[in-house]
């Protein structure tokens, strides 16, 4: 209660973004990728505050542990390009990372979370994140920094990874942590749960309380 008054919480509610189904091995095939690879996937507005930058710094440590992985990189950057692909140039790893560097309309979203594993959002700062409810609509889970709202949407080992912001050793452990889970965690079912307990039908609920009091 704040001055006399109370305070009733509701979460954005996720949503189902899936309607068109599309083939994993299909959409990794187009982009290059093989069945084998460990796909982590950058996805959204290429911004400073994001850090794609902090995890192309982690890719090469990542690759110690998960040889077969690959970094996609889908979005229109707002900084300049070469900020992001001189860094896989000069640490050894631009044959592993592929930039789709343009706007996604909703159309094409479900074909690049249908080829990653994981989504990974390295942000320096953020209030919460739209994309991260993209993710989950596609049962994809995420690698997020401990900044903002983003860890309050992520249930470390459920239905993610939680690491610390601005440091590319930390994240880089958080993505090698997710794929050691991924054997006995079943990401995907513990999305789906989470997505149920969050839907728009939910807010009615939030309504009756207050209507109530």
């Amino acid at each position: 209660i704040a001055a006399g008054r109370p305070i009733f919480r509701s979460e954005l509610p996720m949503f189902d973004y899936s309607h068109t189904p599309f083939d994993s091995e299909v959409e990794r095939r187009a982009l290059g990728f093989t069945n084998e690879d460990n796909v982590l996937m950058f996805f959204g507005y290429v911004r400073k505050y994001k850090g794609l930058d902090i995890l192309l710094h982690a890719f090469p440590l990542i690759l110690k542990s998960l040889p077969n992985a690959k970094l996609l990189v889908v979005g229109e950057f707002y900084d300049k390009p070469e900020i992001y692909t001189d860094i896989v140039q000069h640490n050894g790893t631009a044959d592993r990372v592929k930039f789709v560097n343009q706007f996604v309309p909703n159309e094409e979203v479900g074909k690049y979370f249908a080829a990653a594993d994981v989504m990974v959002q390295p942000y320096r700062s953020a209030t919460q994140s739209g994309i991260l409810n993209v993710a989950y609509s596609f049962g994809v889970p995420a690698v997020v920094t401990r900044v903002g709202g983003l860890e309050e949407y992520v249930t470390d080992g459920v239905t993610g990874i939680v690491a610390p912001p601005e440091s590319p050793e930390e994240l880089a452990k958080a993505v090698v942590r997710f794929y050691t889970l991924r054997s006995t965690v079943d990401f995907t079912a513990n999305i789906r749960d989470r997505v149920s307990r969050s839907a728009f039908h939910g807010i009615t609920d939030v309504f009756d309380q207050i209507l109530s009091a």
